[in-house]
């Protein structure tokens, strides 16, 4: 889950989903949520993992890193190399 809004907001339809299947389930699932495309200076990340896990929800320590070269590439104009 990306720590944005537009990451978290689908997050009730993913639980609703995992509540709808457990009692079909022999053994209990266990979920968590693994954070990516972070950026350690911001503080989208700790805001979410807060959020998430006031709500009851386990989400795990580790976090994957936005790669920077692709976000700062993004919208940006394509050029075409020569020679």
């Amino acid at each position: 889950m990306a720590p944005t809004m537009g990451g978290y907001e689908p997050l009730p339809e993913v639980w609703a989903a995992i509540r709808d299947v457990e009692p079909l389930r022999v053994t209990h699932l266990r979920a968590a949520v693994l954070m990516n495309h972070t950026v350690t200076v911001t503080n989208s990340t700790p805001m979410f993992r807060k959020l998430m896990t006031d709500e009851g929800h386990t989400v795990l320590s580790t976090t994957i890193s936005r790669r920077e070269p692709i976000a700062h590439a993004f919208g940006s104009r394509s050029t075409a190399r020569t020679g």
